[in-house]
C-alpha cells in the first residue's frame, strides 16, 4: 500500500467547491469505473475554537491513491435522486463512495447528488501568504518556542502534519522586537520589509514588549 504523504494532497480549497469539482481536478470526471473517488471527513480544530470538518477525497487504487483536499466545512447540502434537497453534517459524508457522474453514495444508503460543502467560519490567520506563515514560524524557531506551539491537524486523516497552534501562539511573548526582526529578515530567503514582519506578528497575535 502506498505510504501516505501529506505533501501530495492537492489543494482545491479556494477552487473547488463541490463534488464535481473534486472529481474534475482529480480528472476523474465520468471515467468508465463504478467508484471513482471516497470521502474521509473528520474535525479540525481552529485557533479560534471552530471545529469545521477537515474534507478529503480520495481516488485510484491502493497502490496509487491521490487526495485532495476540500474547503473545511461544518455542513453539506445536495439533492436526492428523488430531487429532494437535503442537508446534513460534514461527518454524515464520510466514508462515501463517489460515482463517476458525482452521485455519492452514503454509509447509510442513501444517494445524493449535487453535494456541495459548505464551508465553516474562517479566521484571521487563514489566510495567511506562505510568506507570512514563514515569518511566524522563523520566529517561534528565535524565540526557542516551536515544540510548545504546534499541534496535530488529525491524526488519522493526516498522520504526521502539524499546524501552528495560534492559541498558544497567543501567549507567546516578545522580549526584544528588534533584534527578532532583524534576525527573521536575515533569515528570510524573501524580500519582507520590517514593517512587514512587525505586522504580521501583530496579527499572529504574539505579546509585543512595552514601548
Amino acid at each position: 500500500m502506498q505510504t501516505f504523504n501529506p505533501l501530495d494532497v492537492l489543494d482545491g480549497r479556494k477552487a473547488c467547491r463541490t463534488v464535481l469539482d473534486a472529481l474534475d481536478r482529480l480528472e476523474v470526471l465520468n471515467a468508465p469505473t463504478e467508484a471513482t473517488a471516497t470521502i474521509h471527513a473528520g474535525k479540525l480544530k481552529c485557533p479560534n475554537g471552530d471545529e469545521p470538518g477537515l474534507v478529503l477525497i480520495a481516488s485510484g487504487s491502493h497502490s496509487d491513491t491521490r487526495f485532495l483536499r476540500m474547503p473545511d466545512s461544518k455542513s453539506f447540502r445536495g439533492k436526492l435522486v428523488d430531487g429532494t434537497p437535503i442537508g446534513g453534517s460534514i461527518s454524515e459524508l464520510h466514508g462515501g463512495v463517489i460515482n463517476p457522474d458525482g452521485t455519492v453514495l452514503l454509509s447509510d444508503g442513501r444517494r445524493v447528488r449535487s453535494v456541495e460543502f459548505q464551508p465553516g467560519v474562517p479566521y484571521r490567520h487563514y489566510e495567511f501568504t506562505a510568506l507570512q506563515d514563514l515569518v511566524v514560524r522563523l520566529a517561534l524557531r528565535f524565540l526557542e518556542r516551536e515544540d510548545s506551539c504546534h499541534l496535530p491537524v488529525n491524526g488519522d486523516l493526516l498522520p504526521g502534519m502539524k499546524r501552528l497552534d495560534y492559541n498558544a501562539i497567543q501567549r507567546v511573548r516578545i522580549p526584544y522586537l528588534k533584534g527578532l526582526v532583524s534576525s527573521i529578515k536575515k533569515a528570510c530567503c524573501f524580500h519582507i520589509s520590517h514593517q512587514e514582519i512587525e505586522t504580521t506578528l501583530r496579527r499572529a497575535g504574539m505579546q509585543f514588549p512595552m514601548s
